[in-house]
């Protein structure tokens, strides 16, 4: 089975990393290499169209202790949703004005998207099974 979390990495070519695996791992690791392939876009409302499915979008920061375990939470709701929700993290100190422009005021802040609009908002650490229940409505 194939997991699929896009870890926003925007830049001049944005380019988003799709881990194959739920694994934690260094991204400057060589496992880390191995377990990443990148996708480019040219910007951020660029992939929210790009995809057909709702996109849940986790705005994190990597010194954030409760974004760093709500991670592995939407690394299982990814992996259980398959097919019906994509997951993607932005990082919001490498991407402020993105976090502004969504009005994160708490990390993590969790923003499901659907046809590129923001639909719902989860702000706080959640379970797998708590982010599966307040998304549903809105698949």
């Amino acid at each position: 089975m194939r997991v699929i979390l896009l870890l926003v990495a925007l830049s001049q070519a944005a380019a988003f990393i799709l881990p194959r695996s739920p694994l934690s791992v260094h991204r400057g690791s060589p496992l880390a290499a191995a377990l990443y392939a990148k996708t480019k876009f040219k910007n951020f409302e660029e992939m929210l169209e790009k995809f057909e499915e709702p996109l849940l979008v986790d705005f994190y920061a990597t010194w954030c202790g409760p974004c760093q375990l709500m991670s592995k939470e939407l690394v299982t709701v990814g992996s259980t949703m398959s097919g019906q929700v994509k997951v993607a993290k932005v990082d919001t100190d490498k991407y402020p004005n993105l976090g502004d422009k969504y009005d994160v005021e708490g990390l993590p802040t969790c923003i499901l998207f659907k046809g590129g609009k923001p639909v719902h908002r989860m702000i706080g650490l959640l379970k797998a099974d708590q982010i599966k229940a307040e998304i549903a409505p809105f698949l």
